[in-house]
């Protein structure tokens, strides 16, 4: 019996190794929960900044995108306001730079730039021509978005149409100033960069209104010798303008009374081309401007400040082929009444002209405004090849801007 106790009341050996087996497997159970609990607390920490990270950079690129396509509209809006305004020339120069500057005028560093706001997002536009290429015109804006900015860029080409300097006889630039009286006539033809031509312009040719040229300051060519700067002169019935060597002669001012000449040929008596550069070109009562030979080379005359005329001012020559040129690049008012005559091709694109009395002109003209009061025939004649001429980068009227090429790309 004490036997049967015994057995009752002591442990069972395999019971006990049992029981630390379990308590051994729940503390291994629980380690494992523990480190899983780790585990998934550093994935779901790590999983929480990625996504944080994610979610900044898609914000990032979705600001980076509004600001893009915020400078591309800027651009494309620019570019599609210039094809549609080409012809309004007054305003183009607001926004592009003019054709005629030098490289050293053109380029980014010279750009017209405007700073302003589209749909509440601040953009920098920026206009300029290529420094070697003036028939390309750069657009460029960049757009901000809060702290982030993308920069878009295109490119336009500019054409030249085959519309030629001179090819009417009268091309006014603006409207039509006095129109006074219907004892008036044009023989050849009449264009204007308006919208109109005065029904008592009598033309004996064709009306061309809304015609626009591209036009700047016509300087002489290139590696011309210079004889003498003669500073301000009166040039009196008889006397020479350019009694040089070379003949090509500078004033400061010039006032011309009664008849003067001017020498066009070499010493040989070959047709010379000569250049005359006047600040201030003052031409009294009945004033001549005689060729030497009528033969001989093109006569320029450049204005480069104003030009005055009392009354019935002359310019000789043959007037089947005129060639005398007076290039106005400033800016004012010309009055040439008393009964003149002229041969002669008169470029003033800046310039009013108005001419009065009886008048008999042989050529071409090209004015800001043209008026006329009085009897005045005008008979229009072509220039001789202008591409040999100061006249060649001009030669060709910009009557639009056509949109090739383009280049779009953004950052």
């Amino acid at each position: 019996m004490m036997m049967k106790g015994n057995r009752l009341n002591r442990p069972d050996g395999n019971l006990m190794t049992r029981m630390a087996r379990l308590r051994g497997r729940r503390g291994n159970a629980l380690m494992l929960v523990l480190i899983l609990f780790m585990v998934i607390s550093i994935l779901s920490l790590a999983m929480l900044g990625m996504a944080a990270v994610e979610n900044t950079q898609v914000i990032a690129e979705e600001k980076i995108d509004e600001a893009y396509y915020t400078a591309r509209a800027v651009v494309q809006a620019t570019s599609d306001w210039i094809g549609t305004h080409f012809n309004e020339r007054d305003q183009m120069e607001e926004v592009i730079p003019e054709r005629g500057l030098s490289s050293l005028d053109r380029g980014i560093g010279n750009a017209y730039t405007l700073t302003s706001e589209l749909n509440g997002k601040t953009y920098d536009l920026s206009i300029w021509r290529d420094e070697t290429d003036a028939d390309v015109i750069y657009i460029k804006a960049t757009a901000y978005v809060e702290a982030y900015k993308s920069t878009v860029q295109m490119s336009l080409q500019e054409t030249i149409a085959a519309n030629v300097l001179f090819e009417d006889a009268i091309y006014s630039e603006g409207p039509f100033g006095k129109s006074s009286g219907n004892a008036n006539l044009v023989v050849g033809s009449v264009a204007t960069g308006s919208l109109s031509i005065p029904d008592n312009l009598n033309v004996d040719g064709a009306k061309t209104v809304d015609k626009h040229y591209t036009f700047f300051d016509v300087t002489p060519p290139s590696g011309l010798i210079w004889d003498i700067d003669y500073g301000t002169v009166t040039r009196n019935d008889g006397e020479w303008l350019n009694d040089t060597p070379n003949r090509n002669v500078i004033y400061d001012q010039l006032t011309i009374n009664d008849t003067v000449y001017v020498k066009n040929t070499d010493d040989a008596g070959n047709p010379l081309d000569v250049h005359i550069l006047v600040d201030d070109l003052n031409v009294s009562y009945a004033a001549i401007i005689q060729p030497e030979d009528n033969d001989g080379g093109r006569i320029f005359i450049y204005c480069t400040t104003n030009i005055f005329c009392d009354k019935k001012f002359g310019v000789g020559g043959d007037p089947d082929q005129p060639i005398v040129y007076i290039i106005c690049n400033g800016s004012g008012s010309v009055n040439f009444s008393g009964n003149p005559f002229m041969n002669l091709y008169l470029y003033g694109p800046d310039v009013d002209v108005e001419y009065g009395g009886t008048t008999v002109y042989y050529g071409a003209l090209i004015a800001n405004v043209y008026g006329w009061n009085g009897n005045i025939n005008v008979y229009y004649r072509a220039p001789e090849d202008l591409d040999s001429s100061p006249f060649s980068t001009l030669n060709g009227a910009q009557e639009g801007i056509q949109i090739a090429d383009q280049t779009w790309y953004g950052n």
